[in-house]
């Protein structure tokens, strides 16, 4: 059963060079049970760039973001946690298999990278009231099967 939809709207505006991308988005995810919904947002510069290695072997990728990357709240305002300021991963594939990640630079506050990407299950889910088992059933806003 999908109990959770989605709507929202991006912007995205693209550089002259690299990989570098701006960004603002706005994404409110609503349980069609209960009605309950927390909104994600987030603002500004993400960037990706190989530094080393070709993309048919081992390379690796600086992905960096400055800004706001996410913003979880509340339908009424109340800010459940809040990543901000310049996060950058050094991330090796083999090909197009992901090899390793870690943090390269950390001028936060960014608890999502600090709890190693649990928070946002451990916040949404309850805040949503859906249950542990059912962080698999987000649904999209167009998708109205139950």
């Amino acid at each position: 059963m999908r109990v959770l939809s989605a709507r929202g709207s991006q912007f995205e505006r693209g550089f002259a060079f690299g990989t570098a991308r701006q960004l603002l988005a706005a994404q409110e995810m609503i349980n069609r049970d209960n009605g309950k919904s927390v909104i994600v947002s987030g603002a500004g510069q993400f960037t990706d760039t190989t530094i080393s290695g070709d993309s048919e072997h081992v390379h690796t990728h600086p992905f960096t973001s400055k800004g706001l990357p996410s913003k979880v709240q509340t339908a009424h305002g109340s800010v459940l946690f809040r990543d901000a300021g310049l996060i950058a991963f050094g991330v090796v594939f083999d090909g197009d298999a992901f090899t390793s990640s870690e943090v390269a630079i950390n001028k936060g506050p960014h608890p999502e990278a600090d709890s190693d990407f649990t928070l946002f299950c451990d916040t949404v889910v309850p805040c949503s009231g859906l249950s542990r088992a059912g962080r698999s059933e987000f649904g999209s806003a167009g998708d109205h099967r139950r």
